[in-house]
C-alpha cells in the first residue's frame, strides 16, 4: 500500500520527535565534567548539569564546551527535522528544550533549558539570538550572576519577539515559560540574597 502524503508528514514528525528525545536528552554538561574533570556537577554548588554550574565546577573551558554542545544538539536536531520536511517545527523546537530539561537519561531531571532555548532561537531567528546573547553578557557582567542574566535574556527575547517578530511568538512563549519555571529555585534564592555567583 502506498503511503499517503499525510501519512508521510505524520511519520516525519514522529521520527523527528524520537530523534529529539534521544539527542536533546544528552546531558553534555555532566558528560564533559565527568569525562574530562572527574567531577559530577550534580554534587556541587547549584547541583545543575547546565553550562553555569559546569563552569563553576570545572572552569570556563568546560562551561563553554557545555554551552556549545547543548546549543549544537538543538540546532542539529532541528536541522534533521527540516531535512525530512517534518511539520510543526515550533512544537519540535519546544520539545528540544523540554527533553533537555527532563532528560530520559537522568530519570526526568536535566538542565534549565537556556542553552537549548538559544539553539532554537539561533535556528529560527538569528537576529533574536544576537539580542539574547548581548543581553546575557551585559547582565552577567553587571550582576555576576548567570541566573539573573538568563532571566533577563529570556524576558528580553519574549518582549522583542512580540514587538518585532510576532510570527515567532507562540514558540518563544512556550519556551520562555518553561525556562522561567525551571529557574524557580534561582528566583527564590535571589529573593533571599543567597544566589550563587558566576
Amino acid at each position: 500500500m502506498l503511503i499517503t502524503l499525510h501519512q508521510s508528514i505524520f511519520m516525519s514528525f514522529i521520527f523527528s520527535t524520537i530523534i529529539i528525545t534521544f539527542l536533546c536528552s544528552i546531558p553534555f554538561g555532566l558528560i564533559v565534567a565527568t569525562l574530562f574533570y572527574d567531577i559530577d556537577p550534580r554534587h556541587y554548588h547549584s547541583r545543575n548539569i547546565g553550562m553555569s554550574n559546569t563552569w563553576r565546577c570545572c572552569g570556563a573551558g568546560a562551561g563553554l564546551a557545555t554551552l556549545f554542545l547543548d546549543t549544537g544538539k538543538t540546532v542539529f536536531a532541528l536541522w534533521i527535522a527540516t531535512t525530512i520536511n517534518a511539520p510543526n517545527l515550533f512544537v519540535l523546537g519546544f520539545l528540544c528544550v523540554f527533553f533537555h530539561c527532563f532528560s530520559i537519561y537522568l530519570n526526568g531531571k536535566g538542565g534549565k533549558g537556556v542553552a537549548c532555548a538559544g539553539g532554537v532561537i539561533l535556528f529560527f531567528a538569528p537576529p533574536i539570538w544576537y539580542t539574547a546573547i548581548g543581553t546575557w553578557i551585559l547582565i552577567r557582567f553587571l550582576s555576576n550572576k548567570a541566573s539573573v542574566a538568563s532571566l533577563c535574556a529570556t524576558l528580553t527575547v519574549i518582549i522583542h519577539t512580540f514587538l518585532y517578530e510576532v510570527w515567532f511568538a507562540p514558540c518563544i512563549s512556550m519556551i520562555g515559560l518553561l525556562v522561567l519555571i525551571r529557574h524557580k529555585e534561582n528566583i527564590i534564592r535571589l529573593r533571599k540574597k543567597q544566589e550563587l555567583n558566576l
